[in-house]
């Protein structure tokens, strides 16, 4: 049962990861949030400063989008058949992404007038960490029968 609560968290995170990816790949330029830190409108932006800041957050949408893809994949095939790797590995391509985001989510909100979504990060982590916690109780990754 642990194993199979397990796969479900790492879903939801994963799920999640794609889901914040693409927002940020479609997106046409700065989110909401970031025009708020900035104080400013797209428009109001200088082309040169609008091509980077594009760039950011489609570089930032191609890394959710790559670590939710990878972490659905490592729960959807080998973490599934109990391989004790993709335990760790799940944890791994989930806090190093989460945490990054954690990290300049913070950053903005006390540094900018700007209100990243603070609340979904956490709940990611919770789910990873949840996903974690579910996975070690599982007899060391096996399978259910």
């Amino acid at each position: 049962m642990a194993h199979k609560l397990s796969l479900v968290f790492y879903g939801i995170a994963s799920a999640g990861l794609v889901l914040t990816g693409l927002v940020y790949l479609f997106w046409p330029g700065l989110l909401p949030y970031h025009l708020a830190a900035l104080e400013t409108s797209w428009e109001q932006i200088a082309p040169n400063y609008q091509a980077l800041f594009w760039a950011l957050v489609k570089a930032v949408g191609g890394g959710c989008l790559a670590a939710g893809l990878a972490m659905a994949l490592l729960a959807a095939i080998p973490w599934r058949r109990g391989e004790t790797w993709a335990m760790w590995a799940l944890a791994l391509v989930g806090f190093c992404s989460a945490g990054s985001l954690l990290a300049a989510v913070l950053h903005v909100r006390t540094n900018t007038p700007g209100n990243p979504p603070l609340g979904l990060l956490v709940l990611g982590l919770a789910l990873g960490m949840a996903g974690l916690a579910a996975g070690l109780a599982s007899k060391k990754g096996s399978p259910p029968k």
